[in-house]
C-alpha cells in the first residue's frame, strides 16, 4: 500500500532519502541546498541548517518587476532569436542553456533593476562551474544579451551590467608526449578480444588528427571525398567559406574571416585518405572517417571513446594525463610544427596560423612558449643563444 506523503509548500526545505540531501522548490525550480561553505547539506536531522539555506536563497532572490517594464527574460528572448538567425546550432544550444538558467534565477526582474551582483550571485550558485573559463563564458553570454538589447533591439537605453568584471581567461594547452601517443596507438591496434570490434579506426582517426591539426569534430569528422582536392604539390582538404543548405557555416572561422579553410596533408595522411576515398567515393556524401562500428564521428561518441581509452590506460587517475583529450592532438600538432618535428625546420607562428586556420594572435596567445623564433632572442639576451653556444663549443683550429 502506497504511503501518503505530505507535499511541501513552495519555498520550504525538504529531504530526499535517495541521496540523503536537502532541496527546496523556489519559483518552480528545484534547488539543492548548500551550507555557507558551498557543501551539500545532508542528513535527515539537519532541517534547521536546511531552513537557514532556504532563507539565504530567498534573500538573494531579486524583487519581481513592475507591470509594463522590460524584463530580463525579454532581453534573453530577443538575444536568442537573434542568435538563431546568425549563429551556429551548437552555439545557439549553448547560449540557450545559459540564458534559460539565468532567467530561472532572475528572469522576472526588470532589466533596468539588474545589478552586477545579481550576475555574480547567479554564477556563485553553480559550484560545478569550477573553471574560470566556464564562469567567464556564461557571464559573457549574459553581457552580450544586454549589449544586443541596447545596440540592436533598442529596448534599453543603457546596459545595466556594463563593466562587469569577468574572471581572466586562460589557455588550456596540453600536448601528447611521444610515449603517450604510442600508448594510444598500441591500445587501438591490439588484437581485439573474441566478439569485440577492432579499435583500429579509432587509432587511424587519432593519428590523422595528430598529422593535420584539424579540429576533431567540426572539421576532420565531417570530411567527405568531395572536400579533398589534388594540387600540383599534394593533396589538401578544403572547406569552402559561407553556409551550407541548412544555413550553418561550413567551418568555424567562416563567418569571421570569410575565407576557405585549407588543411594540408603529409604523405602518410594522403595515403590513408586515398584508401578511404575508394570505400566512400566522391558524390556519396559520406564522411570518410568512421567509428569502429561504422558510424560517423560525433562529439558524443568521440569523447566517450577517448575517455574509455584513458580509463583502460589508467590515465583517468593520473593528474598529468586525465585532462588529455582528442583536441590535445591539435595542440600537439602545433608544438611539432613549431619545433620542426617532421621536417627538421622550425616554423614561424604565422606559418602555424595558416596551417591551423587561426589568426596569428590566437597562435601567439596559445603557443608562443613553443616557438623558437620568440624564445631564442630571449636566451640570446642572457648569453645563452644557440649561435653563441655553437661558437663556444667549436674546437680551435
Amino acid at each position: 500500500m502506497a504511503r501518503n506523503r505530505k507535499r511541501q509548500a513552495n519555498g520550504c526545505a525538504w529531504h530526499r532519502r535517495f541521496d540523503d540531501g536537502w532541496y527546496a522548490t523556489i519559483d518552480g525550480q528545484r534547488t539543492r541546498l548548500r551550507d555557507e561553505m558551498g557543501q551539500p547539506i545532508r542528513g535527515k536531522d539537519n532541517r534547521q541548517q536546511a531552513d537557514l539555506a532556504v532563507a539565504r536563497l530567498k534573500l538573494q532572490m531579486p524583487e519581481p518587476a513592475a507591470h509594463g517594464a522590460v524584463l530580463v527574460a525579454t532581453v534573453a528572448e530577443a538575444y536568442l532569436d537573434h542568435l538563431k538567425a546568425t549563429a551556429s546550432a551548437a552555439y545557439v544550444d549553448l547560449a540557450s542553456r545559459a540564458m534559460n538558467d539565468f532567467c530561472g534565477y532572475c528572469g522576472g526582474l526588470a532589466a533596468t533593476d539588474l545589478k552586477k551582483k545579481h550576475v555574480r550571485d547567479w554564477v556563485a550558485q553553480h559550484p560545478s562551474w569550477k573553471s574560470d573559463n566556464t564562469k567567464r563564458d556564461n557571464m559573457t553570454m549574459v553581457m552580450a544579451a544586454f549589449n544586443h538589447a541596447v545596440k540592436e533591439e533598442e529596448i534599453l537605453d543603457t546596459n545595466p551590467i556594463s563593466g562587469l568584471k569577468k574572471p581572466a581567461a586562460f589557455a588550456r594547452v596540453t600536448f601528447f608526449k611521444e610515449d603517450e601517443v604510442q600508448e594510444v596507438l598500441d591500445y587501438c591496434n591490439r588484437k581485439p578480444k573474441k566478439k569485440a570490434v577492432s579499435l583500429a579506426p579509432t587509432g587511424q582517426y587519432f593519428s590523422i588528427l595528430l598529422q593535420t591539426g584539424a579540429r576533431p569534430f567540426s572539421e576532420l569528422a565531417r570530411v567527405t571525398a568531395d572536400d579533398v582536392h589534388e594540387t600540383d604539390k599534394g593533396m589538401v582538404i578544403r572547406f569552402k567559406a559561407g553556409t551550407d543548405a541548412a544555413g550553418n557555416y561550413r567551418h568555424k572561422a567562416a563567418k569571421k574571416t570569410g575565407k576557405d579553410r585549407t588543411i594540408y596533408l603529409f604523405a602518410e595522411a594522403e595515403d590513408v585518405i586515398r584508401s578511404l576515398m575508394e570505400e566512400y567515393p566522391r558524390g556519396s556524401g559520406v564522411p570518410l572517417f568512421r567509428t569502429p562500428r561504422g558510424k560517423s564521428w560525433k562529439r558524443c561518441n568521440g569523447v566517450q571513446s577517448f575517455c574509455t581509452i584513458k580509463r583502460k590506460l589508467g590515465w583517468d587517475k593520473n593528474p598529468d594525463k586525465k585532462n588529455l583529450s582528442l583536441y590535445t592532438c591539435r595542440h600537439t600538432f602545433a608544438k611539432r610544427i613549431l619545433s620542426g618535428y617532421w621536417t627538421g625546420q622550425p616554423a614561424t607562428i604565422e606559418t602555424l596560423a595558416g596551417l591551423m586556420g587561426n589568426t596569428p594572435k590566437v597562435c601567439w596567445d596559445h603557443y608562443a612558449q613553443w616557438c623558437d623564433e620568440y624564445n631564442e632572442p630571449l636566451w640570446a639576451a642572457v648569453g645563452r643563444g644557440r649561435r653563441l653556444e655553437a661558437q663556444l663549443t667549436q674546437t680551435p683550429s
